[in-house]
């Protein structure tokens, strides 16, 4: 290689460094942004186009790898009107644009984005802070079926929406191996079976031998808000039973926790090998979810903890309007975003 082909080498090089330390600035500085998505850089050898017998050094180029399906993590907001996506998937979103005389519209093509910080405008549609108005299929409010196939900009009515029960939560987190010094200080609690009860003036001890597992708000059919508390007691080595409030206000010998049965089966590896299918109407402070409501514990865990207590990941419901595997609002309702 001559002296200026080695120069050309080098400085494809350090083009192409230069162009993947753009692309790493460029995501630091949209660390913050919401719904943004990193934007990655290969690199390609350069090869000359000469005869199989000629032997040149190319260089490289630097390429963008602008599709980007990692998802990000998720922030609660307390915002009612913001929506984040578990798993695959995009926003469709469209652009609003207004002619001479002022008359607003809509484009009908999408476009997709991850950003979910929607908000509601003068016009009750939904629109994010770049700007954008969420599109989406107009469905029928019993049935949950589609009535067309047009993708249209949404607009929230002004009329009040029929309620939405719960019908099923989504679990995810993890289950220490060794829980907390006080639970294994007083013993472990005895396999339950489920719909057997704990009494208040038993509750101390109860709690002395179980950990949280977390709450959440879940609504029977005319939209009544109930608060379910779980907690977890340990009955066995990987095994443990799921406990909710059935009774915040009792007393002495009335029934205040009741038992969802044995819930859970790990083996010595922390990994899950069995989950009870867990499917029943909840009575919270005398109110009742009314139909069963299926709780997915398909992806807990049982690892190390420095704490002892549980973990949770993912605590989520599902309404009867949806007819997708999409599941609603986290952890006490709490609203989301995602982030890098």
């Amino acid at each position: 290689m001559g002296i200026l082909g080695a120069m050309q080498t080098a400085v494809s090089g350090m083009q192409a460094q230069a162009y993947a330390l753009d692309n790493i600035s460029g995501n630091i500085a949209n660390s913050q942004t919401i719904g943004f998505k990193r934007i990655d850089t290969s690199f390609q050898d350069l090869v000359p186009d000469l005869a199989l017998s000629t032997r040149l050094t190319g260089g490289v180029s630097a390429i963008s790898q602008t599709t980007n399906a990692v998802a990000g993590a998720f922030r609660m907001t307390g915002v009612p009107t913001n929506v984040a996506i578990s798993g695959d998937g995009f926003f469709a979103v469209s652009k609003k644009s207004s002619d001479a005389t002022g008359t607003v519209s809509f484009s009908s093509s999408p476009f997709f984005t991850r950003r979910g910080d929607f908000s509601v405008d003068v016009n009750n549609h939904l629109v994010n802070g770049a700007g954008q108005y969420l599109m989406g299929y107009a469905v029928d409010p019993i049935s949950g079926a589609v009535k067309d196939g047009v993708v249209k900009t949404i607009q929230i009515p002004t009329t009040d929406l029929p309620p939405a029960a719960t019908t099923a939560i989504k679990y995810e987190g993890n289950l220490p191996v060794t829980p907390t010094n006080e639970m294994q200080s007083n013993g472990s609690l005895t396999p339950s079976t489920a719909g057997s009860t704990i009494a208040a003036n038993g509750e101390s001890a109860f709690l002395d031998k179980t950990i949280s597992g977390g709450s959440l708000t879940i609504y029977d059919t005319s939209g009544t808000a109930m608060n379910l508390q779980l907690r977890w007691a340990k009955t066995g080595a990987g095994q443990w039973d799921l406990y909710y409030m059935s009774d915040s206000a009792a007393t002495g010998t009335q029934a205040k926790w009741t038992s969802l049965g044995p819930s859970a089966t790990f083996n010595a590896s922390g990994k899950l090998t069995s989950a009870s299918p867990l499917s029943r109407s909840f009575t919270i402070d005398g109110k009742t979810s009314g139909s069963a409501i299926a709780i997915n514990l398909s992806n807990l865990s049982q690892y190390g903890d420095t704490n002892g207590v549980s973990t949770i990941k993912y605590l989520a419901r599902r309404s009867l309007f949806s007819k997708s595997n999409k599941y609603g609002d986290q952890q006490s309702g709490s609203h989301l975003r995602e982030i890098l």
